[in-house]
């Protein structure tokens, strides 16, 4: 790797703190945030070892839209006060909606497979994603009315 000058490194020592502080403030385990972003369990590994290489762009793209965040947000320095509810991105009045419809079961208390599948939802382009929880909503109304 070429020789870094203080901006570049902090930018990059930037996005490792997040992806770390991210998936943990959200409790989901390196594996299964590995298996949701398509990479092995080592290779997000060395993402979050400040010692290791970052992602690739692409990668660092896909980290942002499975946490709901943006690209310019994982670069920052400023995650010191995000919680669950705001690392998922939602609001005040969605949150208290979901605790209305389901109870305290709300995001930052889903479970590492639940997790994993809204990661993977939001790294879908906005067709696919129409797709896919047209699919899920399918399948759940199958299995209510069974």
């Amino acid at each position: 790797m070429d020789k870094l000058n203080k901006e570049e490194k902090e930018l990059l020592d930037n996005i490792k703190t997040n992806i770390t502080l991210l998936r943990k403030v959200n409790g989901i385990s390196m594996r299964d945030t590995a298996e949701s972003l398509g990479v092995k369990e080592n290779t997000y590994r060395v993402w979050e070892d400040p010692d290791k290489s970052s992602p690739k762009p692409h990668y660092i793209y896909k980290i942002a839209k499975a946490y709901g965040v943006t690209t310019d947000f994982m670069y920052s320095n400023n995650l010191s006060d995000v919680d669950g509810a705001e690392a998922f991105n939602i609001s005040d009045s969605e949150l208290d909606d979901i605790k209305k419809a389901y109870g305290d079961k709300y995001l930052s208390e889903l479970s590492n497979s639940e997790k994993v599948i809204i990661m993977q939802l939001r790294q879908l382009n906005k067709e696919d994603k129409k797709k896919a929880l047209e699919a899920l909503s399918k399948a759940l109304d199958e299995i209510y009315n069974q």
